[in-house]
């Protein structure tokens, strides 16, 4: 049984943000000028994050990222983090590096709650993080808003060997682990791909197929933020930006040589619908997948650190992270 504060949560995301989903649907071009206006309006407040969290700011080829290595206040959850830990941290190019992508339908940027899991994440795995704070729709095309992560990426690649970077990401930020392996690899094969993925509510193939329609249709009214209209829109969303093919259609390329994968999905989102695809993708192209299934929770439910249900998908992650 789902606990209280879950069933509050998918509450308010039935009843705040799903209706900006359906919005959306109705209208992707006036909601990404809307997102636009208000990332201008309210820019991210870098001295109030700075007060709260740990963290330095850089930036590759005008991408910012911000390093982090978890929460100053010393009563955030994760934050035992061990002499063990510490001493990883220092061993050159043999630590490891989480490179975290936030979700937001690569239209709305990330938040202050990205901050907090990117210290947890840092204090419970040993791991250094950076959080990627990369261009969105429609300021750039899809090609350049890869090409923005991809320059992040090549210099984590002059600090740490491949095999030790992770790549994690949330919904659409979940898309872009893998849309930039499928990027490098048909585009810059000499530069090595990371040593594993850990896409949460990741989209992998726009549009869907028929079956997949059909599938999201049965899930939709348990979905607490989308609809099934709503990923037809955001299929035009790519198309006005010229992302089409390159975000959020990683199945659509080939996935050959792709590191190891561990994929988080929810029963209760529509893009669980891809979870089928995903694992006859990865059998296809020989990429060894682990997967963890949420029953009954919602679209990257684990992101959200205050559910007792997030708590066992948290640790498996870590773990996952962590492990050699």
């Amino acid at each position: 049984m789902a606990s209280i504060r879950y069933n509050l949560t998918k509450f308010m995301f039935k009843h705040l943000v799903r209706p900006m989903m359906k919005k959306a649907a109705k209208d992707p071009e006036r909601f990404m000028e809307q997102q636009r206006k208000k990332r201008e309006s309210k820019p991210l407040p870098l001295g109030k994050l700075h007060k709260r969290y740990e963290f330095k700011e850089e930036e590759a080829c005008g991408t910012p990222y911000y390093i982090i290595s978890g929460a100053a206040d010393t009563g955030n959850a994760g934050s035992a983090s061990t002499e063990t830990d510490a001493a990883e941290r220092g061993k050159g190019k043999e630590r490891r590096l989480v490179l975290y992508f936030f979700g937001g339908g690569f239209v709305m940027p990330g938040n202050e709650g990205d901050f907090k899991f990117a210290g947890e994440i840092s204090d419970r795995t040993g791991a250094d993080v950076w959080l990627v704070w990369h261009k969105l729709l429609p300021d750039v095309d899809g090609k350049g808003l890869l090409e923005s992560v991809l320059c992040v990426y090549r210099e984590a690649l002059k600090r740490y060997e491949a095999k030790n970077i992770t790549l994690f990401g949330l919904s659409s930020g979940g898309s872009l682990c893998l849309d930039l392996c499928v990027y490098i690899s048909e585009n810059s094969p000499d530069t090595p791909l990371p040593g594993r993925l850990v896409p949460v509510s990741a989209t992998i193939r726009m549009p869907a197929t028929e079956e997949q329609c059909t599938e999201m249709k049965k899930i939709e009214n348990r979905d607490a933020m989308f609809t099934a209209g709503y990923v037809k829109a955001a299929v035009k969303m790519m198309l006005l930006c010229g992302a089409d093919g390159l975000l959020g259609n990683s199945a659509g390329h080939s996935w050959k040589g792709f590191p190891k994968i561990m994929a988080f999905y929810g029963t209760d989102e529509i893009y669980y619908a891809q979870l089928d695809e995903f694992k006859k993708k990865c059998e296809k192209d020989g990429v060894e997948l682990q997967t963890f299934i949420g029953e009954g929770m919602m679209h990257t439910w684990l992101a959200a650190g205050w559910l007792p249900e997030a708590e066992e998908a948290r640790n498996a992650l870590y773990k996952y992270i962590s492990r050699n």
